[in-house]
Order: structure tokens, then sequence, then C-alpha cells
């Protein structure tokens, strides 16, 4: 059977460039790495308003657009944007930096920084879904690195690990200008979306985590003692305000041209009745004091334990040691009178700036791992 079922895609592009440097900076004192790659992936958009396939009606989307231009026009509002025909693309840049220093026969020093950038532009629709440029978003994540390790030899029985390090993420989706998303069902046997995508109109999340280590390690006879402590501390912000401009559904084209039919000349005063679904979010100001807040809060995880690794004989090792977890909190979250108020009206005992209680977590732990194999004394070595 000779036929047709689709349309062949075009080529997808991809690009890829990096590099690797390392060598000594002090001849047998200090060294260092460094390395960068930039990569990029893009895949066609099979389908938009021009292509032959699409189950959404391009005419009938083209004249409810006019309409929504006008609408906005008429407000006073210069809107401008057309359907979505970018290609997807998924954009990262790492990068890393290296440096080993002895310090001298007992003493070691490394610090390392990478980066990590990447951008990936979603939304663009498909056969049955007609999307406008400012409904598309992209999603941008940025990650910097910094870590830093001694390394000390104190005697031949003592040594210690110390390590700090600091990871800053910083997350966002970007969309268009500020706009409502305005939904039509059933263009043809498909959908129009225009104006923002509505969970993209406030989104970002900040994280920020410190960390402090350090082990120390005794031999004594056939034991390694180990006492060491691992603390975090984490700071978070996260904006998330969904609908934050309007977001307008309806049911069929005919809705949408009834309650454009109903508009006067400043653009409003359309009959609601026709609007399927209208979702509209910002923050409680009457708690925040901001329609567009981001919460903030800071928390810790400190932990302490000591750990003993005892050969008990040549093909017997036991590991067992204590540990010891405290969480922090620092912020006490805002009050929402109202709700407390509802909730002590219903016996619940709780509080929205009720902040929460830090209690030890004590971990014992003993382990036996494999049975060593000690090397026969007539069994040959390394060359």
């Amino acid at each position: 059977m000779d036929g047709t079922y689709a349309q062949p895609y075009d080529d997808e592009k991809e690009t890829l460039f990096g590099f690797t440097l390392g060598g000594p900076i002090i001849k047998n004192k200090l060294f260092f790495f460094a390395n960068y790659e930039n990569s990029e992936k893009s895949y066609p958009t099979q389908y938009t308003i021009d292509s032959p396939d699409v189950k959404f009606n391009p005419d009938l989307a083209q004249d409810l657009m006019s309409k929504i231009y006008d609408l906005a026009n008429r407000q006073g509002y210069d809107y401008a944007t057309s359907w979505a025909d970018k290609d997807k693309n998924v954009k990262s840049q790492k990068a890393g930096l290296k440096l080993d220093w002895n310090i001298n026969e007992f003493n070691k020093f490394s610090v390392r920084w990478s980066y990590v950038d990447a951008k990936q532009t979603l939304g663009l629709g498909g056969i049955a879904t007609l999307n406008t440029t400012d409904h598309l978003y992209d999603f941008k994540s940025k990650t910097h690195s910094f870590s830093a390790e001694l390394q000390s030899r104190i005697s031949p029985n003592l040594s210690n690990e110390a390590r700090v390090s600091y990871v800053s993420v910083r997350d966002e989706r970007t969309s268009g200008q500020p706009a409502p998303s305005i939904t039509i069902y059933k263009v043809g046997n498909g959908t129009m979306n225009i104006g923002n995508e509505y969970s993209s109109m406030a989104n970002g999340l900040k994280q920020d985590i410190y960390t402090l280590e350090d082990n120390f390690t005794w031999y004594k006879g056939n034991h390694t003692l180990t006492f060491g402590t691992h603390n975090e501390l984490y700071k978070f912000s996260n904006l998330f305000l969904q609908n934050l401009y309007g977001c307008y559904y309806f049911d069929t084209p005919d809705d949408f041209l009834n309650y454009y039919n109903g508009c006067g000349a400043d653009g409003f005063g359309g009959d609601g009745k026709y609007i399927k679904n209208f979702y509209f979010t910002q923050a409680n100001v009457e708690v925040t004091g901001n329609p567009r807040w981001a919460p903030e809060f800071s928390a810790a995880q400190l932990g302490f334990y000591v750990q003993d690794k005892w050969d008990v004989t040549d093909s017997f090792q036991l590991t067992y040691g204590l540990r010891m977890d405290m969480p922090l909190f620092f912020d006490t979250p805002a009050e929402n009178a109202k709700f407390n108020e509802w909730a002590t009206g219903k016996g619940y005992g709780f509080k929205t700036n009720q902040k929460l209680a830090s209690t030890p977590m004590w971990s014992p732990r003993a382990h036996r791992p494999g049975t060593k194999r000690p090397r026969p004394c007539c069994a040959p070595g390394p060359d």
C-alpha cells in the first residue's frame, strides 16, 4: 500500500564544545585542573498554525486572536504576541576548576569550584494545541558549587580531614510580557492558549546550602577510631503563584465571541456567564504584606558521631558506633490569625506561627562486613 502517514521530521541539531586543561603550577607543589563544556540541542517544532495536519482550525484561531488584540487595545494595553513557531532548545554550560596544594609532607589542601547553567524551552504546543509565544516559558537553572578540603597527618597514628562547601541553586521559569492566560477549547478539534502559562507567571526557587564536616581518625592497635561532625545549613526562598495575572477559560469559540460582543468601548463589561472558569491568585496581603510574596526560611542539621572499626581477627572485622543528629529551625512561620482561630475552635491545637521543636535523634549502628581474605604468605606480590 502506497501512502504517507506523517510528514518527515526535520533534522535535529546538536553542538558540543569543550576542553580540559591541567598541569603543575609549581612543580611537585601546586597543580590545577580546569574544564569547560557548552552543549546546545535543537528539536524542530512539528506543529505550528501553518502545519497541514493540525486538528485546530487556523482561520478560526486567527479570528479569535484579532478580537483579543482588539480588547487589549480598548483597555489601553499594547499587547504584542504571535503564534509560537520556535524550535525547542536545550542549552547548558558546565565549567570547573580545581587546585591541589601539597603544603608539606603532612598536609594537603584542595579547593574546587563547579558551575552549571542550563535552560530549556517548554510549552510549544502540539497537533491539537496552538500556543502563543508568550505562553512558552524557559526553565532556567544555575548552580555554583564551592568546596575545600584539608587532609592532615598529625602523627603516624593520628590524621584529620576537614571539609567545607557551599552550593547555590537558582531555578526559575521565565515567560513573556505580563498578560492573562486565555484558553479557548473546541477551536476546530483543538485548543488555543494565549498569554502567560498559568504556572509560570511567578515561579522561582533559591537554595543556599552550607556544609561543614570534620573527621579525626586515631589508629590504635587493631582499632580505627573516628570522631566526627557533619553540619548543614539551608536557606530557601520559594516564589510560586499560579494565575497571578488571571486565567480565563472558554468552553467554545461561540462563548468567547458572546463575551467579546458584550464588552463596551473600554474593553470591559462582557457577560461573565460565558466564562467557563476564571482563576486569580495572589498572596494573602493581610498575612504577608506583599501580593507577590515568596516565603523564605532557614534550617540546619547538626551531626556528631563516633565510630570504631575493630579488626577482631585476621578474618573478622566489626564496625560499630553512635551518631546524634539535631535539626534546628530558625524561623517562626507567619501568623494566619483567622486559621488559628478556626483551629482553636476545632480543638486541633495547631497554629501557623508555631515553630517546630528541635529534638536530638540517636542512631546506634553495628556492622560486620564480608569476611576478609588475607593473602597467603607465599602469594606473589605486585610487580
